[in-house]
């Protein structure tokens, strides 16, 4: 993060990121994060190794999350 980043317009990330990261006030993790993370992570696997359309990828994602945080006693 400390190199030049193109994508960027050719400055070093941390020099913005690092200073905006420290005034997020709090940073909330649930319980379920990394059960749903999972989901999520897995098709945007799809899409990059398989070539999956990306809004199907989202719209199958966030079904699936629906229906385990459902399972899962959350309500949406």
């Amino acid at each position: 993060m400390r190199a030049p980043d193109p994508f960027f317009g050719g400055q070093a990330t941390i020099d913005v990121f690092g200073p905006a990261a420290k005034e997020i006030p709090v940073a909330y993790h649930s319980p379920y994060d990394y059960t749903l993370d999972q989901v999520v992570s897995d098709q945007l696997r799809a899409v990059n190794a398989l070539d999956k359309n990306p809004d199907r990828a989202w719209k199958d994602a966030m079904s699936k999350c629906r229906r385990i945080a459902e399972h899962m006693g959350v309500q949406i």
